[in-house]
């Protein structure tokens, strides 16, 4: 499961890798697209977590 996680990961950032470098984005938004997505992500898991807690208190 580890050697598959692995090599689904390495497949994936490189098919991400070529894909940017392939295109004729600016390397500057690229980047911004990369931090909206980063914090939207981190957004995402910080209300989850925030739900589970608060279901976590009133149980």
């Amino acid at each position: 499961v580890n050697l598959l996680r692995k090599y689904l990961g390495d497949l994936l950032i490189a098919s991400y890798v070529e894909a940017v470098r392939d295109s004729d984005c600016d390397e500057a938004y690229v980047q911004e697209i990369e931090r909206a997505v980063a914090l939207k992500a981190l957004d995402s898991f910080w209300r989850d977590h925030l739900v589970n807690m608060n279901r976590l208190s009133t149980a």
